[in-house]
């Protein structure tokens, strides 16, 4: 029968590498829009991305949305 032929393998090191790029890659991708906001607003990337101001001013009023007392 199949299942007695079944063993379990587990390699710790191979698992922590695998959660270790995924966390890495999660916490990457979800810095990006803040270093983007963070250069624009400080105006290093102001003149490459005039071309999509209209996404970064609704951003701010989304953000300034929750700040509002």
């Amino acid at each position: 029968m199949l299942v007695n032929s079944l063993s379990v393998s587990t390699d710790i090191s191979k698992y922590l590498g695998f959660t270790m790029t995924i966390i890495a890659s999660f916490g990457l991708a979800f810095q990006v829009p803040l270093f983007v906001n963070a250069f624009y607003f400080g105006s290093l990337i102001k003149k490459k991305l005039k071309a999509i101001e209209g996404f970064f001013d609704s951003n701010v009023l989304f953000w300034n949305g929750f700040n509002s007392s």
